[in-house]
């Protein structure tokens, strides 16, 4: 039989893998998740096949290495490079070659100087690569000889050879908090994409807010890029990757479900580098415990006086009017500040056009913003002690009733993290602020959806690519999409002619209803960096009393400027 029955048996025998990580385990440092899954290697046991050939004259280079090329009846070449040596029995690396790729290779013994004197050579199959690109390796009964005879011919008979496929890995970079419905989901569906395509193994890391970024610059800084990554295309969420070469066009691998039509040309050019989770991403949404709201007997403000009546009716009732998680300091910027600073300024691109320069976070419109933190402290709408409040206990405490309002991204609010209240719950834009213009009048700030793209990396193997691709599709899915409205984590499928079921949680028709509000930008889509931080953690101090909205103002425009 000719070798190339061989090599195709081969080929034929091996499962279809992607990727090329040799590790059994999901053990991430920073992975959030289940028991980690253990893939046993799965084998395959060849049969018996015999190849014939002709043996070529070996070589010798300067450095004294042996090359024997042999050439099967087929075209393709075994080729067996023995290291310098004075001994008679001698060991070197073998590799069959077929159409320019290496099929399998392994180590032989022998004495190849003179193919007067050889007789036999001694195999072992250590490694085969199909012809997909995918690496296996042999388990046992892989060893075999390699008959020369006296006419510069050869035959050799491998005989039946146990072939353990080796698991593939997707490596993904996934956004969400430590605890609760969005990494819940995410490790339910990678968990149960691993159970449907056995081959494919996924190290996912998550993690949230700054910690997030952090990881990402570190990553990207040590060469350790994703497969696949939670991505944007502005400032703050698509820059490190877009400066790294990692965002490529995403467009080709789009799952076939998906409306491009409903994702915007990010660039101009027709470059989509990531793939939206959902339509617009509300960052400033408050909502509102109407049934709480009913029983004190208070209504919804319109004006800033009855905002501050609201207030004081809360506190004769033992609540407290308006909170958020405010220990995160990012909050304050993307879920607070994001929807007043175009309302006392009048621009709702007013901080796209801070970063290019145009104004100065010193300006008088950008300290007024400020100072509305301090004015809500000052007159019992918000608590000082929202600076200590994580994201799980802000919104227990919400469900619970100890707040009527809670200030977060549309992505809070959803069945999963409310309960019940999700039935009754009310979103609107953060109520009149003093001083608001006019024209931006009940802003509420909104960015086009992070979602996940496929990094370069990922893409420059096809196999990985594939696998990418799966994982697309499946995260993608309709019932995915479903499960993540029901999780408040998005507002506006991106799939075709999407129906949503019966019966889905009423707070997502809420969500549908906040895009008759004026829309504004979100801070940090275009502040990064230090100053950025110097915000974030200056707006903490505004709340607590240790700073003011001018002092704040000076720090991060000097924090800007040295950037």
């Amino acid at each position: 039989m000719k070798k190339r029955v061989l090599a195709f048996m081969l080929v034929l025998a091996c499962l279809i893998c992607i990727g090329c990580s040799n590790g059994n385990n999901l053990t991430p440092p920073m992975q959030l998740g289940p028991t980690p899954t253990v893939f046993p290697v799965e084998y395959k046991t060849l049969d018996e096949v015999s190849t014939t050939g002709t043996i070529a004259e070996p070589e010798t280079n300067s450095s004294g290495e042996i090359t024997l090329e042999c050439t099967d009846s087929d075209g393709g070449k075994y080729v067996f490079v023995q290291q310098p040596a004075r001994a008679a029995i001698m060991t070197g690396t073998w590799k069959f070659i077929k159409n320019d790729v290496v099929l399998f290779s392994g180590t032989f013994e022998g004495n190849i100087s003179s193919v007067e004197s050889l007789e036999s050579l001694s195999l072992t199959v250590t490694e085969v690569v199909n012809e997909e690109g995918d690496l296996v390796a042999a388990k046992e009964n892989n060893s075999f000889v390699f008959e020369i005879k006296e006419d510069n011919t050869f035959t050799a008979t491998i005989p039946p050879v146990k072939i353990g496929l080796l698991p593939c890995t997707l490596n993904i970079m996934g956004y969400a908090y430590g605890e609760g419905a969005e990494s819940d989901t995410f490790k339910r569906i990678c968990d149960e994409f691993m159970a449907a395509n056995p081959n494919i193994k996924i190290n996912y890391v998550l993690s949230y807010g700054e910690d997030y970024h952090r990881g990402v610059f570190q990553r990207l800084a040590a060469g350790d890029v994703p497969d696949i990554a939670y991505m944007g295309a502005d400032a703050r969420w698509g820059a490190s990757w877009q400066e790294a070469g990692q965002q490529i066009d995403n467009t080709p691998y789009f799952p076939a479900n998906i409306d491009v039509s409903l994702i915007p040309d990010f660039f101009g050019t027709g470059v989509r580098p990531y793939l939206p989770l959902g339509g617009s991403n509300y960052c400033t949404v408050v909502g509102v415990n109407m049934d709480l709201l009913n029983k004190i007997g208070g209504k919804l403000p319109t004006t800033y006086a009855e905002f501050v009546e609201l207030a004081a009716l809360c506190k004769a009732n033992g609540i407290e009017c308006l909170s958020t998680h405010g220990a995160d300091s990012w909050v304050w910027g993307s879920c607070v500040m994001s929807g007043i600073i175009p309302r006392l300024t009048g621009d709702a691109k007013w901080i796209e056009k801070a970063v290019q320069g145009k104004v100065k976070f010193t300006d008088q419109g950008f300290v007024d913003s400020l100072n509305v933190l301090a004015q809500w402290v000052k007159d019992g709408i918000i608590s000082k002690d929202a600076v200590l409040v994580d994201n799980g206990t802000g919104l227990s405490n919400f469900v619970n009733g100890k707040y009527l309002m809670y200030i977060d991204g549309q992505w809070g609010f959803g069945e999963t993290n409310l309960g019940e209240l999700s039935k009754t719950v009310k979103l609107i834009a953060i109520p009149t602020v003093p001083g608001e213009k006019a024209n931006m009048a009940g802003a509420i700030a909104g960015a086009w959806q992070v979602g996940y793209g496929i990094t370069k990396k990922g893409a420059s193997d096809p196999k990985v690519l594939e696998a990418a691709k799966k994982w697309m599709a499946y995260f993608f899915s309709y019932e995915e999409t479903v499960q993540r409205l029901n999780d408040g984590a998005i507002s506006a499928p991106i799939i075709k002619d999407f129906v949503a079921p019966a019966g889905m949680d009423p707070c997502i028709a809420e969500k549908g209803k906040l895009g008759a509000y004026p829309s504004c930008y979100v801070i940090d889509s275009y502040l990064t960096g230090a100053a950025n931080d110097a915000l974030n953690a200056g707006m903490q101090d505004i709340v607590a009393g240790k700073m003011t909205g001018a002092e704040l103002a000076a720090v991060v425009q000097k924090a800007f400027d040295a950037q």
